[in-house]
């Protein structure tokens, strides 16, 4: 059990770090990213100074690092879906934006086609 709770902590861990960036540039956009970027590692610095505490804790009351091991691999799982949720929104809007302004597009071409068929041109 201690194997697959390491396995998940480092394989989600891993995809959570390498996604972050990516995520906040495209929820907060470029003028605010650096600022966004910043909090955001200072909650994960807090996050880091008691995490230590936290595994010390449960570690002490359990005698054992398999629950650590296993609640910080389903916190990534879940952070990392959450993550990936927000990209997939994300992507979707950017679509009904674009789809929206071509049927506007789509719309006024037909009225002025129809318009010069009126005429006989």
């Amino acid at each position: 059990m201690l194997l697959i709770g390491t396995l998940l902590l480092g394989f989600f861990s891993g995809l959570v770090l390498s996604i972050h960036g990516v995520v906040v540039l495209d929820i907060i956009g470029g003028k605010k990213y650096s600022s966004a970027m910043g909090f955001g590692e200072t909650a994960c610095g807090a996050g880091n100074l008691f995490i230590g505490l936290i595994a010390g804790y449960i570690v002490e009351k359990s005698h054992t690092f398999d629950y650590f091991f296993n609640i910080m691999g389903i916190t990534s799982i879940i952070v990392m879906a959450v993550l990936i949720i927000q990209i997939n929104f994300s992507t979707i809007r950017k679509c009904f934006r674009l789809n929206s302004k071509a049927n506007v597009l789509i719309r006024l071409l037909l009225r002025m086609k129809k318009k010069s068929g009126d005429r006989g041109d």
